[in-house]
Formats: structure tokens, C-alpha cells, sequence
């Protein structure tokens, strides 16, 4: 959750201090109270907002910020800046001089603040805000500010090796998709040649059933009628006379002794009535 907030307080604060310095001219716009010594007006943590100021309608009881300077601050320890209520209006040399206090200090300040110094006037107070500007200016949070911009710009660099690497390995995945697509095509167009030439090969002829079939495969044939001999002609009458067997005589000369042996009984008998 803090590497979401503090990048949006800093954008807030960018904000504030562009928004101050172009629009109301002060420069900074905003001024964390630090210490007691406004007691018990302003504590330590309250954000002051600033608005411009006209040294010449600055007048006693006005509280502003002031720019302390450079000596002042390496000599007593004081911050950059300071917010303390003016307690005296001088003219030095014929130019203003502003002399400050703080409400809870004892003595007036160790400076005297010229017109160029005075920062802005006092608008408004939100608490608490003021702690993380007090972090931003303390030792402590210039290492952890340093940190956290060595770690986004790591986060950065990484972001972009990771996107790099996710770009790779989208491409890599449509290359894989490609070529699975091509071996698709492959496959199916050695399909289609095959079974083009297939389709253009003429179907073998089954072979005329051989002794060696199956008797279940034949065909059975219809019956065939008896041939009929062919009347005899003198040619062929000649030559089956010739060709007949002992048997075939035989059987046809049974008969004719037969008739003979009859019609010599009957002569015998005829022969004997004449001779009565």
C-alpha cells in the first residue's frame, strides 16, 4: 500500500508547489511548523499554506514565513525557513525591516528580516500533513526517498526486460501456432494426393474361379439337357456299321435266330398235315 501512496502524496505536493509558486507567487507554498517556539498558536506537524505578501500592508501582530539566513542558520541550528508572528516594523536606510518572534520564545529573533526575505503571509493550517514535509527535509528521509527512486528506476528497467520478455514469448507462441497450421495443411494436402490417386487407379478384376475355390463361392450352373443324336446319314450309318462292337451284333442276332427256329417249326408242321 506505501508504494501506492507515496508516489501520489509527492504528486499531490508537485501539484501544490507549482500551483503556489505560478499562481500566488510564493515560493514554497507551504511550510512545515517544526518546534515549539509558536506555541500555542502552530505545533510541530501542522502544514502552514502561504499566501503573497506585500511588505508595504505587513503590519505588527501579522504572522508570516521568513527565509533565515545562511549564517543565522549554520550559527543557531534554525531550518531554512521559519514561521514567527511580526512583533515590530522597522525602516533602516529608508527600507523596511521586519523584526519576528516566536509566540512561545522569550526574546525576539537573533535576524531581522528585509522585504526580499519574507516568504508569504499565513492562510491556513492543516495539521499533521507537516510530518511527512519535516521526513522529506531530515536525514532519515533523503535515504529513504534516495531508496525508493533506486527501486522504482530497478522496477523500471525490469518492467521493461519483462514486457520484452512477454513480447518474445507472444511471438514465439504465434511461430509454434504457424507451424502447427503448416504441418496441418501438409497432412491434409498428402491426403487429398493420395486419395486422388487412389480414385485414379482402375479396380483389380477378380480372377475366374479355379479348382482350388472354395466349393461355398461357386456359382451353381443350371442343368444342361440330354444332346440329342442326330439322325443318321449314309455317310455315318457307313462308318457306325463299321464301328459297332461283337456285343452290339450279338444282341442284334438273338432276335433273328429266334424267328428262324419259329419258322422251321412251323414249316415242320405244315410239311406234316400236307403229308396226312
Amino acid at each position: 500500500m506505501l508504494w501506492y501512496l507515496v508516489p501520489v502524496l509527492v504528486a499531490i505536493a508537485a501539484l501544490g508547489y507549482i500551483y503556489g509558486a505560478l499562481i500566488w507567487h510564493v515560493n514554497p507554498p507551504v511550510v512545515a511548523v517544526e518546534g515549539t517556539s509558536m506555541l500555542p498558536t502552530l505545533r510541530t506537524g501542522e502544514l502552514v499554506f502561504l499566501g503573497p505578501a506585500n511588505p508595504d500592508t505587513l503590519k505588527k501582530g501579522d504572522i508570516i514565513a521568513v527565509r533565515v539566513p545562511a549564517q543565522d542558520r549554520t550559527t543557531y541550528s534554525l531550518p531554512a525557513n521559519v514561521v514567527h508572528r511580526i512583533v515590530r516594523v522597522e525602516r533602516s536606510s529608508g527600507q523596511l525591516v521586519f523584526i519576528t518572534k516566536g509566540d512561545n520564545n522569550p526574546g525576539n529573533d537573533v535576524f531581522t528580516t528585509a522585504p526580499s526575505n519574507v516568504v508569504g503571509r499565513l492562510r491556513y493550517v492543516v495539521p499533521g500533513v507537516g510530518f511527512f514535509f519535516l521526513f522529506l527535509q531530515s536525514r532519515q528521509g533523503e535515504i529513504f526517498f534516495g531508496a525508493v527512486a533506486v527501486i522504482g528506476l530497478l522496477y523500471f528497467v525490469l518492467g521493461l526486460f519483462d514486457d520484452r520478455r512477454r513480447h518474445l514469448q507472444e511471438a514465439m507462441i504465434s511461430v509454434q501456432a504457424v507451424l502447427a497450421e503448416t504441418q496441418k495443411l501438409e497432412q491434409e494436402l498428402a491426403t487429398a494426393q493420395r486419395t486422388s490417386l487412389e480414385l485414379s487407379v482402375p479396380p483389380p478384376v477378380d480372377p475366374a474361379p479355379t479348382s482350388d475355390a472354395h466349393l461355398d463361392d461357386k456359382v451353381p450352373e443350371a442343368p444342361v439337357p440330354p444332346p440329342v443324336d442326330p439322325a443318321p446319314t449314309s455317310d455315318t450309318y457307313s462308318v457306325s456299321k463299321e464301328l459297332v462292337s461283337g456285343e452290339l451284333i450279338h444282341e442284334v442276332a438273338k432276335p433273328k435266330e429266334k424267328n428262324k427256329q419259329k419258322n422251321k417249326k412251323k414249316n415242320k408242321k405244315k410239311n406234316k398235315k400236307k403229308s396226312e
